[in-house]
């Protein structure tokens, strides 16, 4: 069975504002959580994440579609 999310690719790493995901799905779920695994972000079906509101730091990026997930690693920068 070919796991279409562990496609995923999440860009620009390390990113300054934005999230792009390339991503091969119609219908899935985004959550980003915090390096101590708080909530901090979730929508559907979106493919460029705002991340301006991010403190600097190392955090989780979830993509979820039923029971199948995979996340990635992504680290804000300032300027």
């Amino acid at each position: 069975n070919h796991d279409l999310i562990s496609d995923f690719k999440l860009f620009p790493n390390p990113t300054h504002n934005f999230i792009n995901l390339d991503i091969n799905l119609d219908n899935f779920k985004v959550e980003i959580f915090d390096i101590l695994g708080k909530k901090l972000f979730e929508s559907d079906n979106l493919n460029i994440i705002d991340v301006n509101d991010l403190d600097k730091g190392t955090y989780l990026l979830k993509v979820s579609s039923g029971h199948n997930f995979n996340s990635k690693l992504f680290i804000k920068k300032y300027f």
